[in-house]
């Protein structure tokens, strides 16, 4: 026979895990128990000083409905940690941290043998809990896992989602603050962070880093898809500047050519490194050009390095200009003293000559002929049959490679011509 309790005799748990209630439902529901007056409230768990183990979201809206005496069953003897596990298998929507939280006290209990109350776990700092739960980060993880297993077999939630809240309390005071605010609704919000995009940020093990990353995440506020992809590339730093964090962000770029990307800066010297950045945000740069930019930086001398910061020069002439460098340096380390003034002259001289050369039109029309013949070169093997020819002249095209017929021709024309009558 169901037992009654008059409602103002019974108390709400101080220590559960609950902690915020959704007025909007409970104003709903109490419309509805005003109705059905107790008949549709289910038993409210009790313990033997009628202070509730489960069942408080329906004490207020029976209470708020004015109901004067509510249904209830009175559970005995219960531990606080069996009582902490009874209210976790109450299956009603719990805000991520009060989850967190829940599960971090519950997996204590279960490694320690002790009957610590969430309040209790709340009050103890961080070195603490490891003290807890063991003496080093590895034995720390190994009774995590188990407790997370051990947890689930109880109340009947994956593990996974157990450890899922339980990285929330690796993250800052102020990025717990976005997560609450994504859970009010607020998820368009700017200052609103999901609890998947959240526990992303836990994976970069590194607390300098991650604390790093942290901050422009909550600045930013990134999609779950942009964190992940800079996580892989930034997670096995031991540091990193603030705004390569930023840049990597940027849909853009993928995973690899970022990798590439912190790779390279990181190779650069420490003094160099917000000055190359800027330079490359400044110009707007490609991730590809800046890591071509950040190889040449480091190769360049410290003249053209000035330049290359404070100039706009094209990355291939910066390219071509170090590749000369570094050929008067070989010859200065290989040849007799006497002899390297007079070379760098010859140098310099056949550099200015060829830059003079390359600008007449008949020579870069010679460069693409060349191109031409090396493009049909390829082809030989396949047209050696004879079944191909000469669009213009009618010769197989085995005894008119170069399509010498009509040397001006451009060879993309020539193969649209062949295209035009001969298909394949």
């Amino acid at each position: 026979m169901t037992e009654y309790e008059k409602i103002e005799n019974i108390k709400p748990d101080p220590n559960q895990p609950r902690t915020e209630f959704n007025e909007e439902e409970i104003k709903k529901l109490a419309e509805t128990t005003s109705h059905f007056k107790e008949k549709i409230v289910d038993e409210i768990e009790v313990d033997e000083n009628n202070i509730i183990i489960r069942g408080e979201r329906r004490y207020r809206a029976s209470k708020l409905a004015g109901l004067d005496k509510i249904p209830i069953k009175r559970i005995i003897g219960l531990s606080k940690s069996e009582r902490l596990e009874r209210q976790l298998l109450e299956n009603e929507p719990h805000s991520s941290l009060d989850r967190a939280w829940s599960y971090a006290t519950a997996i204590i209990n279960i490694n320690t043998g002790k009957d610590y109350t969430i309040s209790d776990v709340k009050k103890m700092k961080k070195s603490r809990l490891t003290t807890l739960l063991g003496e080093n980060k590895e034995k720390t993880a190994k009774h995590i896992a188990h407790g997370a297993s051990e947890l689930s077999r109880r109340i009947g939630i994956p593990s996974s989602t157990i450890n899922m809240y339980l990285d929330l309390l690796e993250l800052d005071e102020e990025t717990r603050e976005l997560v609450k605010q994504s859970e009010k609704g607020e998820r368009k919000r700017k200052e609103s962070m999901g609890v998947a995009t959240a526990t992303e940020i836990t994976r970069i093990k590194n607390d300098k880093v991650r604390k790093k990353a942290e901050k422009i995440f909550r600045e930013n506020t990134p999609s779950r898809k942009q964190v992940r992809k800079v996580i892989k590339i930034i997670k096995e730093y031991d540091d990193i500047n603030s705004n390569i964090i930023k840049y990597l962000l940027n849909d853009e770029i993928y995973e690899e050519n970022g990798k590439t990307f912190v790779s390279n800066i990181n190779k650069l010297a420490k003094k160099d490194i917000n000055k190359v950045f800027n330079k490359i945000k400044k110009d707007e740069m490609g991730i590809n050009t800046a890591n071509r930019f950040i190889l040449a930086f480091i190769d360049a001398p410290d003249e053209l390095k000035n330049r290359m910061l404070n100039e706009n020069i094209p990355i291939e002439d910066i390219e071509r200009e170090i590749i000369y460098e570094e050929e008067v340096e070989d010859f200065e380390e290989n040849l007799p003293i006497e002899e390297l003034d007079e070379l760098k002259d010859d140098l310099e001289e056949s550099k200015k000559d060829f830059e003079e050369r390359m600008k007449d039109p008949k020579i870069k029309e010679n460069l693409n002929l060349q191109n031409n013949w090396k493009a049909h070169l390829a082809l030989k093997p396949y047209i050696d049959g004879g079944w191909l020819v000469c669009p213009y002249c009618g010769k197989p095209a085995i005894e008119c490679l170069r399509w010498s017929c009509k040397p001006n021709k451009n060879i993309l024309e020539g193969i649209e011509k062949a295209s035009e009558n001969y298909g394949d």
